[in-house]
């Protein structure tokens, strides 16, 4: 399973139910036949916007529909230093210690062009469905985020 399908049933997870815990999301998971360590479901829930809201029963997660996406949009655009690309990657340089929430941006946008990003400290690397949308995909992340 890809983390864009692991994210995919969290946020569905998440809207249908209240869901009060790590270990409820965990369990709900599973029952989907998803595979998950306490570590990865935790970096998935900062990678997705997740928060805790108190509610009449307690808390429970949720995730921002509108204002999340617009506000990591402003953030990770003050994160990049350039964007160049070749016949097959693009390549996005950032602040030192920045491409993990560039690319885990990115990630979540789920864009048909893009199967996925690979990130280090200062570089991330985008990965096109197809050589001939490199160029349209460059364009796409430069227009969303410088």
């Amino acid at each position: 399973m890809t983390k864009q399908e692991r994210h995919r049933f969290i946020r569905q997870i998440i809207h249908a139910e209240d869901v009060h815990t790590q270990e409820e999301l965990c369990d709900a998971l599973r029952k989907r036949g998803v595979r998950v360590t306490q570590a990865t479901l935790s970096r998935d829930l900062a990678e997705l916007g997740v928060s805790r809201v108190r509610t009449e029963n307690g808390t429970k997660y949720t995730i921002p529909q509108t204002a999340q996406p617009m506000a990591l949009r402003s953030f990770a655009g003050f994160e990049i230093l350039k964007i160049d690309s070749n016949e097959t990657l693009v390549i996005i340089r950032t602040l030192a210690g920045h491409a993990h929430a560039v690319g885990a941006y990115l990630d979540g946008i789920e864009h048909k062009n893009i199967l996925g990003t690979i990130a280090g400290d200062d570089t991330v690397i985008v990965i096109p469905s197809s050589q001939s949308v490199t160029k349209g995909v460059e364009k796409f992340i430069y227009q969303l985020l410088v």
